[in-house]
C-alpha cells in the first residue's frame, strides 16, 4: 500500500470510530428516554385507574381504535339475548 493509501484508510478509520462513538452515546441517551416514558406511562395508567378503577390497567385500551369492546345497536342486543337464550 502506498502511504497516500494508508493515510485514506486510517481517516476513514477514524472517521468511522467517531460515527460508531457518536451513535454509541445517542443509543444511551434513547435508553433514557424510553425508560422515562415507561414510568410516565406507569403514572399515567395509575392516575386512569384510580378515576376509573374498573379498567384493565391499560392506558392503550382508552386510545381510539384499540378498544377491544364495541355497543350494540338494540337489534343486535335482542339478538345476542336470543342466541344465549337457545
Amino acid at each position: 500500500m502506498e502511504k497516500n493509501e494508508m493515510d485514506r484508510v486510517k481517516q476513514r478509520y477514524t472517521e468511522l470510530a467517531n460515527a460508531l462513538g457518536e451513535l454509541s452515546g445517542l443509543l444511551d441517551s434513547l435508553k433514557k428516554t424510553i425508560h422515562k416514558l415507561e414510568g410516565l406511562a406507569a403514572l399515567i395508567d395509575l392516575q386512569i385507574d384510580a378515576v376509573n378503577p374498573k379498567r384493565d390497567g391499560n392506558a392503550m385500551g382508552l386510545l381510539p381504535g384499540t378498544s377491544e369492546t364495541a355497543e350494540l345497536s338494540s337489534d343486535e342486543q335482542t339478538a345476542e339475548r336470543t342466541e344465549e337464550q337457545q
